[in-house]
């Protein structure tokens, strides 16, 4: 009896590591498998935080629009600077929302200088995004003088004719004095300068065309003065009045009555011999 519990026990003693390390083996073996599945924990808190990441990449790049802003200016105005000028109308109701922002396209697209801003308002009021109004209060907004219209294309005719020495740009600058001083109108001057393109007018037939004008009512005796000084011409003296030569009256024949009392006959008087000579009219 004792030896069988002896036995058991030496069993049990020797059986015992085997049951450990199994066990164990299993355990690893387990946990080896658990630690292949996805913590679906981490792994969520993982993708906020790199989501999160991304988000801070994405709001940290400037936008494409932000680089062009930086690499054009209007003047001395940066893009900052010029769209706050713009908001003032914006917010005043002079302009709209949209309407800022289609000159603010053509800012960042590098279109925009203070030279040809005339010319680009010009471009939206025909395309209709803006109106001639709006156009003035912009140039105002931003100290621009408008751009003066560009004189008719007659540049061939200009050419062709003269003033004596004077071409039409050295006729049209003389003129131009005038119309500074406010002598003669602009409307004037183009009624002049209309007669020099079609070749109308020479300093020898100045005063003529200017009669001409006055006749029509487009300018005066002062306007014409004036002009034929400016191109130091003398006023054309008036042509002699044709003296107008009397008929010289044939003396009256005597009468046959008073031959008679003297016996002699009556001497006709031959009026072509003695009168002065006359217009052909008057010698039938």
């Amino acid at each position: 009896m004792l030896k069988r519990k002896y036995k058991l026990i030496s069993a049990l003693v020797i059986a015992a590591p085997l049951f450990l390390n199994t066990g164990v083996t299993s355990m690893v073996h387990a946990s080896g498998l658990n630690s292949n599945k996805p913590n679906t924990t981490c792994n969520s808190r993982d993708k906020q935080k790199q989501t999160s990441a991304k988000a801070a990449i994405v709001k940290a790049t400037p936008a494409k629009a932000d680089t062009i802003k930086c690499n054009y200016k209007f003047g001395n105005y940066s893009y900052d600077q010029f769209k706050v000028k713009l908001d003032t109308p914006v917010s005043q109701g002079v302009i709209t929302k949209a309407q800022e922002t289609t000159i603010l396209n053509l800012f960042v697209q590098g279109k925009l200088t203070p030279q040809n801003f005339d010319d680009q308002l010009d471009v939206l009021i025909t395309k209709g995004n803006i109106t001639s109004t709006h156009k003035t209060k912009l140039l105002n907004l931003f100290g621009i003088a408008p751009a003066k219209a560009a004189p008719a294309k007659t540049a061939p005719v200009k050419c062709s004719y003269k003033f004596g020495s004077y071409s039409y740009d050295q006729f049209k600058v003389k003129l131009d004095t005038l119309v500074s001083q406010g002598v003669i109108t602009k409307a004037q001057e183009t009624t002049i300068l209309n007669l020099f393109v079609q070749g109308k007018l020479t300093p020898q037939n100045f005063d003529d065309q200017l009669n001409v004008l006055i006749t029509k009512g487009n300018i005066t005796s002062t306007h014409k003065t004036k002009l034929l000084n400016l191109f130091g011409i003398a006023p054309a003296k008036a042509a002699p009045a044709k003296a107008k030569v009397a008929p010289v009256k044939a003396a009256p024949a005597k009468s046959n009555q008073d031959s008679h009392k003297k016996g002699t006959p009556a001497k006709v008087v031959n009026s072509a011999k003695t009168a002065a000579p006359t217009s052909a009219n008057n010698c039938k």
